[in-house]
């Protein structure tokens, strides 16, 4: 897959108080950034993944590790599959 390259400029007094590598905190940042746009529903779960350069498991871990939820359901989403879970277990009965 083609990637593109991209730089921007962090004060050296903010790394030296972080306390962290330059590959420490990329990573980071990477994650952040991943968990970000994930929470937002700007990137699937695997592409979330991908730019955290995770596997999908090892994101979700990520995602419990920071406390954001695996599931980005919104009041709607949630009845919705309610009323799908009770309307089946109806029929089972």
């Amino acid at each position: 897959m083609k990637s593109v390259k991209v730089e921007f400029n962090i004060p050296q007094d903010i790394i030296l108080q972080l306390n962290e590598s330059i590959a420490e905190f990329k990573c980071e940042i990477l994650n952040s950034i991943a968990i970000e746009f994930y929470n937002k529903g700007k990137l699937t779960l695997g592409k979330a993944a991908e730019l955290a350069n995770l596997c999908k498991k090892d994101f979700i871990k990520l995602l419990s590790n920071n406390n954001s939820s695996l599931f980005n359901w919104d009041e709607k989403e949630i009845k919705n599959e309610m009323d799908s879970i009770d309307s089946f277990l109806r029929q089972e009965n």
